[in-house]
């Protein structure tokens, strides 16, 4: 199993890391594990989440040099105690493996080699090639909220500016009426 997993990395793990790497998918170590609200842009890491949405699953258009292709793409959202993020999967055979679990709102996931992006200030998990998801893994943190409703959600609040207010048409009362 340890050239298996180094050759899944393409040579760059030594055999201890590799032995991690083992140990951790089949839920007998754990590895440091990230949160969403410490994703950085191009970060590839292991992360715990509960499901926030059902699975949907949409058909996309993208361009591959001159070529369009349509793709189906697969979209949740998920969270964590720090955050939420939106978890997208493009890797076919992943796709139909979570068709075919119970998916719904807070069923928790371990998804290991994930690579995270951002998007109009969103936070967007990308699955890798070697990615993989446990659904309701042995070794999920209890700290994580069962219900995304106990999170708070920033990302659509901000502070009011003064070039916020249409200053032509405001009216203003005094206080000294």
């Amino acid at each position: 199993r340890l050239t298996e997993e180094q050759s899944r990395w393409s040579g760059l793990l030594n055999d201890e890391a590799a032995a991690l790497v083992v140990l951790d998918r089949m839920g007998m170590a754990p590895l440091a594990h990230n949160t969403i609200s410490t994703m950085v842009e191009g970060m590839t890491c292991s992360i715990f989440v509960r499901a926030g949405s059902v699975p949907r699953v949409y058909e996309t258009t993208i361009r591959k040099g001159s070529n369009t292709i349509r793709k189906k793409v697969m979209d949740m959202t998920v969270f964590d105690a720090t955050g939420m993020a939106t978890l997208s999967i493009w890797d076919r055979n992943i796709m139909e493996s979570l068709k075919n679990e119970d998916i719904s709102p807070g069923t928790p996931m371990k998804i290991t080699d994930i690579k995270s992006r951002r998007r109009a200030g969103d936070i967007i998990l990308t699955l890798t090639s070697r990615s993989q998801v446990t659904i309701s893994p042995g070794d999920f943190p209890q700290e994580i909220p069962a219900e995304m409703s106990m999170l708070r959600d920033d990302r659509n609040s901000r502070e009011l500016t003064v070039n916020d207010i249409d200053m032509e048409n405001i009216e203003f009362s005094s206080l000294l009426e």
